[in-house]
């Protein structure tokens, strides 16, 4: 017996702002290369953080800023065939933006927010904590102010996660075990200390006597 496994949402969202810091300026650089622009012409993100860090959008000395944040489950969990559940995550992504004009904002919004979508959908592991992921909505909005405008863009995901919690890591409360022993409660309430591994399985030598029935 060990800790079971239990994958949060908060660790989905520090997987995908990980993909974004360490990949999304590649792609911002391709897109300069295929539109004929000098290299750093477009501007790279200055946050990535947690959909609750909204002060990133609050001043243009943080932006272009990226937020991500989990906004709960997209579908019903799925029991699976290990016994854990697989859990499909609706995850937010929202990227702001500083231009001298419509025009200009308009166009750093849309090449900075699909490329940051085009970065997680393309750069997100596929082998560890997430399976699976799929866009699954775009929006856009624009503010005007009095010298710049704003513009924002907000994408939906579905990340699917599996084995995101065991059904079977630790034994239910009723168990008739005794406090510090295999299976049972931490001695004296003290849940610090990892579990007491179960005794190994004990291997059973038997022979099967065939013989035939006297009629």
């Amino acid at each position: 017996m060990s800790d079971p496994t239990l994958i949060a949402p908060c660790d989905v969202e520090d997987l995908l702002i990980e993909v974004i810091l360490r990949r999304h300026p590649e792609h911002l650089a391709a897109q300069e290369r295929r539109r004929g622009l000098k290299p750093e012409t477009l501007e790279r993100l200055k946050a990535v953080r947690h959909l609750a860090a909204q002060e990133a959008f609050q001043s243009g000395d943080t932006m272009p800023a990226c937020l991500v944040g989990s906004l709960g489950t997209a579908a019903a969990p799925a029991r699976n065939e290990d016994d854990a559940i697989d859990v499909t995550l609706r995850v937010a992504l929202e990227v702001a933006v500083m231009g001298r004009s419509r025009r200009d904002t308009l166009r750093r919004r849309d090449i900075t927010a699909w490329t940051v979508i085009e970065c997680v959908l393309q750069r997100t592991p596929r082998l560890g904590i997430v399976s699976a992921i799929q866009l699954v909505d775009v929006e856009t909005v624009e503010f005007a102010q009095a010298q710049s405008m704003r513009g924002h863009a907000r994408a939906s995901f579905e990340v699917t996660v599996p084995s995101a919690a065991s059904m079977a890591g630790l034994p239910a409360d009723d168990a008739l075990w005794t406090p510090g022993s295999p299976g049972g409660p931490p001695p004296d309430g003290e849940p610090y200390a990892p579990p007491v591994p179960l005794p190994p399985v004990t291997a059973i030598d038997a022979e099967i006597l065939r013989e035939g029935i006297a009629p």
